[in-house]
């Protein structure tokens, strides 16, 4: 998600928000919105598609992390329970959102440095390369746009100039193809100063764009709305009409066939094919954002806060999506970044606890704390690590006997 749009991000929810209790479910209700627009861009196999794993151990598995511990957010990578803690990346910038290529081999990252700009990672030799040109850069939007891991063959989709998205393959060679930029005012027609996201589908064959108009009712306050385009910027399509919601926040599945997305307190689910929206959780309290998706995209996982009770971070909500009626959300606890295991069988979370402090620099910062666990809530567990970190990937080969699968 874009930095910008700090007031309906959950990452920033969780550290701000104080206040955390789950609320029962009503009853789903089902509403069509616009078609959805047709794609014009390859079919990729998604990531986790076709993959089957036995059950694993949090020592089969390897996460990258952010952390700040010396000083500055830099990417760390450990194995799941904690040990073999390795900094990948050294440099006096900031690094944030690493994504493990399908392979393992790689990871993409956002760094500040050179005025911000995407970069490649070879794992295995810490070799770094730059997806973007210093010189010619996208738009500072696009360059937010993080890229995606397509397929088993560690082809990445990004933006790599203004208004260019570029097909990187494993052994370097590149195809670009041009998109239309969409723009958009109150009414969803010509202006580019309102749009303030955008983001690229799993499966690359659509984006989503974030717009953002005054609320007439309220000085000073956002409202936001969600469009959605083929992989060339045209077909535009309201998901979350102009005149918008006070909180925003939205997630593509694994496959891209479905879009999460929270418009007020309601959690709805889109299937991008057929058009067909389900209200699949309503809430009390607004303060509502999507933390991730299940690979089997059967569960989402969402941070509530019910503005009413007490407490140091956002509560982590298990949602099922197929139940027949709703069943009521399982919370498990404080968490308010999360991702899980590819094969479902274990989240790791971070819980951002405003009491919970450390001296780093010199300065006395709250951090937010590494935990795994199950993916049913049961064995829960920290790991230790100093340092506030801030976000969280698995790679998506478990090891066997220190070989990947």
């Amino acid at each position: 998600m874009n930095q910008q749009l700090a007031k309906p991000l959950l990452t920033t929810l969780a550290v701000a928000l104080a206040a955390l209790a789950a609320a029962p479910i009503v009853a789903k209700t089902d509403h069509l919105v616009a078609q959805a627009p047709k794609a014009e861009h390859k079919v990729f196999l998604p990531l986790t598609a076709n993959r089957s794993y036995g059950p694993t151990d949090l020592g089969q598995w390897q996460l990258a992390v952010v952390n700040n511990r010396d000083g500055n957010n830099e990417i760390y990578r450990l194995m799941a329970d904690g040990s073999k803690l390795t900094r990948l990346i050294t440099t006096p910038a900031d690094e944030r959102l690493p994504r493990w290529s399908p392979s393992g081999k790689s990871i993409s990252f956002y760094s500040s440095r050179f005025g911000g700009g995407r970069y490649l990672l070879d794992v295995a030799t810490n070799k770094e390369s730059s997806l973007v040109s210093p010189v010619i850069k996208p738009t500072i939007l696009e360059l937010d746009a993080e890229p995606v891991w397509l397929g088993a063959n560690d082809t990445l989709v990004y933006f790599c100039h203004t208004s260019m998205l570029c097909t990187r393959k494993a052994d370097g060679s590149e195809t670009r193809e041009a998109y239309v930029v969409p723009r958009f005012d109150a009414s969803g027609t010509p202006t580019q100063t309102k749009l303030v996201n955008t983001v690229i589908s799993p499966d690359a064959k659509y984006f989503t764009y974030v717009v953002m108009n005054d609320d007439p009712n309220w000085p000073n306050e956002k409202r936001y709305a969600l469009y959605l385009s083929n992989a060339k910027g045209e077909a535009l399509t309201a998901v979350v009409p102009p005149t918008g919601t006070a909180n925003l926040d939205f997630a593509w599945s694994p496959t891209g066939q479905k879009l999460a997305f929270v418009q007020g307190a309601n959690m709805i689910v889109l299937d991008v094919g057929s058009g067909v929206s389900k209200t699949v959780a309503t809430f009390k309290s607004q303060r509502l954002g999507i933390l991730a998706w299940s690979p089997d995209e059967n569960s989402l996982w969402a941070g509530y806060n019910d503005g009413v009770s007490i407490s140091s971070a956002t509560l982590m909500c298990k949602i099922a999506l197929n139940a027949a009626p709703p069943t009521e959300p399982n919370c498990v606890g404080a968490g308010g970044v999360a991702s899980v295991s590819p094969d479902g069988q274990w989240v790791a979370y971070i819980v951002a606890n405003r009491f919970d402090t450390e001296i780093i620099n010199g300065v006395s910062m709250s951090v937010g704390r590494l935990w795994v666990m199950r993916s049913d809530g049961s064995d829960k567990r920290q790991i230790n690590i100093t340092g506030s970190n801030l976000f969280v990937s698995w790679n998506p080969n478990p090891l066997t006997n220190g070989t990947k699968r």
